[in-house]
């Protein structure tokens, strides 16, 4: 026999799920991650609802409080929590809502904490020489607060507070009025000016008291003084994908020691281009360039540094980059290294021959060397239209994959002289470079067999008839040469020839002697 069972299924909304207590300094946002998934084989569009969105909420969500999910797709989400108090726990309550899929339901909790010191702010400077930057308070708490700002700076040692010019501070407040009233959000912006008297370092903060809570938020400065930039450029060249290593003296200028027999200790740091638009660049730089100092410390003020540069580029760069080294007790110098890799050697000679009108192509795989898939591009230096390549660009398969498949054509339209080009295959990272030769297939003269079965020889006219009748040979090249001139010398002479010249002269003498008088 057999047994039949009638299922009965119900879906249910899952339960809901608290999240553990949200911790953060009051003003900074804390975060935490919850999992979605999409059971259906279909985009769904979720309706994001919170209780509280002063101080939770999701950081993805839209302008609309939606989340869009593609079919079967699980995705991880950050809920933040931005507390406004100290000390004062706060709630909310958190809806993923979708009529077919249902609801995701989260209890949040998150409490506020006392302040800590922020990251510092690092400001450089010559002696005597002004540069500023701006610390922003923004009023963290949700009701007005009254706050007092100060100023305390330390130099070897010593410590100053206040903040007006003078005396052997190097930090100022440009603050007209210390003490403020915010409004909740209300930013504060607080200018601070860096002026070092001395080759040394300054250190000193920023106190933002909040009156109402007796906290007190901290800024850190940090103030460097920087010796005067060298006007001597240090030029780094070497060809791509070759290894340029090179010692190179740093001479430090108004280097002071504060006794004869006392050392100085120095560390280093390299600053690349700040330019967002080029990452690819300064990571090539990272990848590329490797400086070290051979000697840390210094035992006379006239002693040189000796920095070691090793510069290894994959592909053509022009570009710089400054070496910023520091005294541990104080002052930078700034040294500015000019870059320049050239064409790198060519990586191979392609030959391609084909007929003029027609097309012969070449193939060859390549692959990425550094780890990872990356995008080139593929082009000829020069304008040639004989010469083609595909694809102009794409991703070029990382090692151990299939090559990536580069095809480069050759179209003459008629016969000449070989033809070259330089192709150029590059990544953000290498370049690849490649000789084309372009050549036509060698023309041989036919051979063609006669079906003459005899021909005559070079002296065929030697064994015609012979001469028998005694008579001299008529040359008729000069005949016909004698004529020429002759028929040139009648048409000088109106015509007539030389026998009738002659006659009419005698004839014209004859008439004059006759029309004589008579005696």
């Amino acid at each position: 026999g057999e047994y039949v069972y009638v299922l009965k299924l119900k879906a249910t909304s899952p339960e809901t799920e608290a999240l553990p207590q949200f911790e953060s300094i009051v003003g900074v946002k804390a975060y935490q991650t919850i999992t979605i998934s999409n059971p259906l084989e279909r985009s769904v569009l979720l309706q994001v609802k919170c209780s509280d969105l002063d101080h939770f909420n999701l950081e993805d969500v839209g302008s609309d409080a939606t989340l869009k999910f593609e079919p079967l797709e699980t995705r991880e989400i950050r809920v933040w929590f931005l507390p406004d108090d100290i000390g004062e726990v706060q709630t909310a309550q958190l809806q993923l809502v979708e009529s077919e899929v249902g609801e995701w339901v989260y209890s949040l909790s998150g409490v506020g904490k006392e302040p800590v010191p922020y990251n510092a702010m690092d400001l450089r400077s010559q002696v005597s020489v002004e540069t500023s930057g701006m610390v922003r308070f923004r009023n963290p708490f949700g009701y007005d607060v009254e706050v007092h700002v100060s100023l305390t700076v330390e130099a070897k040692g010593q410590r100053y507070s206040g903040g007006r010019r003078g005396g052997k501070k190097a930090f100022f407040l440009q603050l007209k009025k210390r003490r403020e009233t915010l409004r909740p959000n209300e930013t504060l912006q607080i200018p601070i000016v860096f002026c070092p008297s001395q080759m040394i370092n300054y250190t000193g903060a920023v106190n933002v008291r909040v009156k109402k809570k007796n906290i007190t938020f901290v800024y850190p400065l940090v103030g460097r003084t920087e010796a005067m930039k060298s006007p001597k450029i240090i030029r780094i060249a070497s060809k791509a994908r070759r290894v340029h290593k090179e010692i190179v003296e740093l001479n430090l200028k108004d280097l002071r020691f504060p006794s004869p027999t006392a050392t100085e200790e120095f560390e280093y740091e390299v600053k690349m281009p700040e330019d967002p638009s080029q990452r690819d660049l300064i990571q090539l730089l990272r990848t590329c360039l490797k400086v070290e100092l051979l000697e840390t410390t210094l035992t006379a003020p006239d002693a040189k540094l000796k920095l070691r540069v090793r510069f290894e580029p994959l592909r053509p760069v022009e570009t710089y980059c400054d070496v910023i080294v520091l005294k541990k007790t104080g002052g930078c110098w700034n040294f500015r290294l000019l870059l320049n890799a050239t064409q790198p050697e060519i990586d191979d000679v392609i030959h391609i021959r084909a007929a003029p009108s027609t097309t012969s192509s070449v193939a060859f795989g390549l692959n990425n060397m550094l780890p990872g898939s990356a995008e080139f591009k593929a082009y000829f230096i020069e304008d040639t239209e004989m010469f083609r390549v595909s694809p102009r660009k794409g991703m070029l398969a990382a090692e151990g994959e299939d090559p990536t498949r580069i095809v480069i054509s050759f179209s003459p339209q008629e016969y000449g002289k070989p033809v070259s080009a330089t192709l150029v295959i590059l990544t953000n990272m290498m370049q690849w470079t490649y000789d084309i030769q372009g050549d036509y297939p060698r023309y041989t003269t036919p051979q063609v067999e006669s079906r003459l079965r005899e021909t005559l020889g070079v002296d065929w006219g030697s064994r015609l008839r012979p001469n028998t009748t005694g008579r001299p040979k008529r040359n008729a090249i000069r005949d016909n040469i004698k004529a020429v001139r002759g028929s040139m010398q009648r048409k000088a002479m109106g015509g007539r020839s030389r026998m009738q010249t002659e006659r009419w002269f005698r004839e014209m003498e004859q008439r004059e002697v006759n029309n004589l008088p008579r005696y």
